[in-house]
């Protein structure tokens, strides 16, 4: 049994047909994007972690963030 919208069916059946049994497999460029290249992920780690060494009490917010860019 598959849990699928209506609408649905035909789309599969249509890429099934186009492209095989690859038409039904996940391809790139699917869902929202991120907000920070993965390039860029390890080099925000490294200044996070610099913030909390600096930072005196409370938490650091998004506020925060942005005025040390």
């Amino acid at each position: 049994m598959v849990l699928a919208k209506e609408k649905t069916l035909p789309s599969w059946a249509g890429a099934l047909v186009e492209f095989d049994d690859e038409g039904l497999k996940e391809r790139e460029g699917r869902g929202r994007k991120p907000r920070l290249p993965p390039e860029k992920q390890e080099d925000f780690k490294i200044e996070l972690d610099k913030m909390k060494i600096s930072f005196q009490g409370g938490r650091i917010t998004a506020t925060d963030r942005q005025i040390r860019l």
